[in-house]
């Protein structure tokens, strides 16, 4: 029995060694943030635009386009 409770409490505290330091250092400092939305809106604005190249050269008809510019959103 004693053997069991050295192993689980060796298996917690290698559970705990993965799974607590991204929870401690996971908190994104305000740049990191920024950068994010900067990318996500950037990745937004180059689907759309492509979106609206497809309308004009008629591969996307325009009954499509606004189903998929509205999912993009």
């Amino acid at each position: 029995m004693t053997l069991f409770a050295i192993f689980a409490a060796l298996l917690l505290a290698l559970v705990a060694a993965f799974i607590l330091p991204p929870l401690w250092l996971g908190i994104r400092s305000n740049d990191q943030t920024a950068n994010r939305k900067a990318t996500n809106l950037a990745i937004f604005r180059d689907q759309l635009a492509e979106l609206e190249r497809e309308k004009e050269e008629g591969t996307l008809a325009d009954s499509e386009f606004e189903p998929a510019r509205r999912e993009l959103q």
